[in-house]
């Protein structure tokens, strides 16, 4: 679909929607379980969507209610299994691994551009660890079950990849051990991932090794599904876990909230050990008045200024953060953007493009985005190219122009948040639906 938006200020409160890159963790981690887990959501993305179909494929039944998904894994899980990931980079990189553990083949495939993202290192550690597969890219036929051993790969490029590995490797009756050569980006994720696993009783010991990360895996372990915070296991429609708010997708309202004021969003654990939380202190650098209060964010506005910005470990909030720098006063340098490229889209090229087609002073030398901030943009056509977080950021720029802004392929924003427009509208968005 197409959305066409007539500028005006956005203000108002919002619960986040869950956090698909929990989800996809705690799912994961109910897949390799004996006993089934009910996990709170509020809210069904089309990744989360993937995760669960791939799920059902490998034999799981899955129960969704109002505010929860109840996955029960098989007696037996199927072999020959066709697991469809859709477009999710992370289903199926989490998903190649566990499988492999749990069904003698099967076959993964996706859609868009997730059938040129890459999977060749992933690939390569797992034949030399008693895989046959097919391809380095989608779609991948695997047979022959995944061997414990010493697994080496590089940290810069896919944690999802390590993610993946430390999901099946526990379940396996020999120790393993992952030792990465390179330093490790987006280190955040893996530390969600360790998180999940303690809460389902998997112990990883890490330590490092030439001065890069070691994880040292013993096997024979069992997934066990976390207790209720009351000690009792889940009834029906009762989780046995929730999945946290989602900071990624609250940035844009928080940067919304920075540009207009009077935005405030609900359901977000400062504790948390989502990365993307760090755009708050990031916007208070560019001078944000951010307040938070419990699980709440209050944004008030303030007058922005440019700053300097490491992506290394929060590539996500870019496309967002960068409207902000296109309506901060002076430069703002976006560096260490290397996984930018690995994307829905290359989000190097699509932002600086989203940028320039509302009227920024954008630029790139392949090392950083270069960002010369202006009081108001244009106004223009944005084409998301079928990613989601820039469909997003063109939305919320929108407040920031003075002219329409006309958003083609703005469906992408399923992907991660189905909810958005709708929520765009009730934060005083003004938009006609093509």
């Amino acid at each position: 679909m197409n959305v066409k938006i007539t500028p005006s200020k956005l203000h108002g409160e919002l619960q986040a929607i869950s956090s698909k890159s929990d989800f996809h963790r705690i799912a994961i981690a109910a897949l390799l379980c004996r006993t089934p887990v009910t996990i709170g959501v509020n809210s069904i993305s089309e990744d989360i969507a993937a995760t669960l179909s791939c799920l059902a494929a490998l034999g799981c039944t899955v129960d969704s209610g109002a505010a929860f998904v109840k996955i029960t894994p098989p007696e037996r899980y199927n072999s020959g299994a066709l697991l469809d990931c859709g477009e999710c980079g992370s289903t199926a990189r989490f998903i190649l691994p566990a499988a492999a553990v749990l069904c003698d083949s099967f076959t993964l495939d996706g859609h868009g551009s997730l059938r040129s993202r890459p999977f060749a290192q992933l690939c390569s550690v797992m034949r030399t660890h008693g895989c046959e597969i097919s391809s380095d890219t989608l779609p991948i036929t695997v047979s022959g079950r995944l061997e414990s051993g010493v697994y080496q790969l590089r940290g810069d490029i896919s944690s999802q990849y390590i993610t993946g590995l430390l999901y099946a490797l526990p379940v396996l009756s020999n120790d393993s051990v992952i030792k990465l050569t390179t330093p490790l980006s987006s280190a955040g994720y893996v530390d969600m991932t360790l998180n999940t696993l303690c809460s389902f009783g998997i112990s990883i010991k890490t330590d490092s090794e030439n001065g890069f990360p070691r994880y040292n895996i013993a096997g024979g372990q069992r997934f066990i599904p976390p207790f209720r915070a009351d000690g009792k296991s889940a009834s029906d429609g009762i989780p046995d876990v929730s999945a946290e708010g989602d900071w990624s997708n609250a940035a844009f309202w928080i940067c919304a909230g920075a540009l207009c004021g009077g935005v405030s969003i609900g359901g977000l654990r400062y504790e948390s050990l989502q990365r993307d939380k760090s755009v708050v202190g990031l916007l208070r650098s560019m001078g944000a008045d951010i307040v938070i209060s419990g699980e709440r964010v209050i944004c008030g506005g303030g007058t922005l200024h440019g700053i300097d910005i490491d992506a290394g470990d929060i590539p996500d909030l870019v496309p967002a953060i960068s409207v902000a720098a296109a309506l901060a006063e002076g430069k703002t340098r976006i560096y260490n953007i290397g996984r930018l490229r690995i994307k829905e889209s290359d989000r190097v090229e699509t932002v600086c493009d989203m940028l320039t087609s509302l009227g920024a002073q954008v630029s790139s030398d392949g090392e950083s985005i270069i960002i010369i901030g202006r009081k108001t943009l244009g106004g223009g056509e944005v084409d998301s190219r079928g990613d989601h977080r820039i469909a997003m950021s063109a939305a919320i720029a929108s407040c920031g122009c003075t002219g329409g802004v006309l958003i083609k392929n703005a469906g992408a924003a399923d992907k991660s948040y189905p909810l958005f427009f709708e929520h765009f509208a009730h934060m005083g968005g003004k938009l006609d639906v093509l």
